[in-house]
């Protein structure tokens, strides 16, 4: 899967704004999710059992609904929410 589909997929799913920094023609893991991840899980148990093994090597954010990169402590329903209310 290319960058950008993954990046889709992510949003897709989960409705998180993840962007993935590497090569244009850099391939990632599938992003084989269908279900939404929970809202109380946080950003880090995200990142950790959703995307880290998917990326490998490359660098990602997750951003919020102002640009900014949230709080590892974050809840992904209150990161969701940032999307609604910017």
């Amino acid at each position: 899967m290319q960058i950008h589909e993954f990046e889709q997929a992510v949003w897709r799913v989960d409705r998180l704004r993840l962007l993935v920094r590497g090569p244009k023609d850099a391939i990632v893991g599938d992003y084989d999710w269908v279900k939404a991840a929970d809202q109380g899980l946080t950003v880090t148990e995200y990142i950790k059992t959703r995307i880290t093994l998917k990326v490998m090597y490359l660098q990602f954010s997750i951003v919020d609904g102002s640009g900014k990169m949230p709080n590892g402590k974050t809840k992904i329903g209150n990161l969701r929410q940032s999307y609604r209310d910017s």
